[in-house]
């Protein structure tokens, strides 16, 4: 038989966890001590950072797309002009380019993923310390798992292309350079060297510290 105190815990969580998932909890909260109110905030704190990544990754995406599509411009000039060979390097850096911008687009918002479900499990575990609201914990926890390592894969594929496009950068400025020599125009000269001269990032493939 089930003693009423357990069935009073089994229906709070089924009620918390079943009907609307984690409460979030306010940093005003006056049950929570000075140190979880915190913790609540930082956790506020990562996901404004992530969103606000996330919102400058579009913003980047929208400039580079725009560049992109200079160069393929340019590109089909110069084909046309018979410069087929520097054509051919600069939409390859051109489709390099467009990779790595997605992929930083996929990260930022895995990187938001992560922030939201890193305050979910921190709710969760603070209310539950603390005597406000029983959850499964175990979903949570597994959900900031799946979420960091897909983050961590992430970083490594947006480093990886980011790499992929500053060669092809390098390649198509070096090819268009030979172009110039031989007597073809110099129009995309600087569009190529602004692009080279770009540095890959050096960010690193680490997981984030865990929470």
């Amino acid at each position: 038989m089930i003693q009423p105190r357990a069935l009073a815990v089994w229906l709070l969580a089924f009620l918390v966890t079943g009907c609307g998932g984690v409460s979030l909890l306010s940093i005003y909260d006056g049950r929570l001590p000075i140190e979880s109110q915190r913790w609540i905030a930082d956790s506020e704190d990562a996901v404004s950072v992530a969103s606000a990544a996330l919102q400058e990754a579009q913003a980047s995406r929208r400039r580079a797309l725009k560049l992109v599509q200079e160069l393929r411009g340019q590109a089909k000039r110069i084909s046309d002009a018979g410069g087929a060979q520097a054509a051919s390097k600069m939409e390859f850096m051109a489709e390099t380019r467009v990779a790595y911008v997605q992929l930083t687009i996929r990260q930022a918002e895995k990187e938001l993923d992560l922030a939201r479900a890193k305050q979910l499990l921190i709710n969760a575990t603070t209310a539950m310390r603390h005597d406000i609201a029983v959850y499964d914990l175990a979903p949570l926890t597994q959900s900031v798992d799946r979420q960091r390592q897909e983050a961590t894969d992430l970083r490594r594929a947006v480093l990886k292309a980011s790499l992929a496009a500053h060669r092809a950068a390098g390649k198509a400025w070096q090819v268009y350079a030979g172009w110039i020599r031989g007597g073809g125009d110099n129009k995309a000269f600087w569009l190529l060297e602004g692009e080279r001269k770009v540095a890959p990032p050096q960010q690193s493939a680490k997981p984030a510290p865990s929470t």
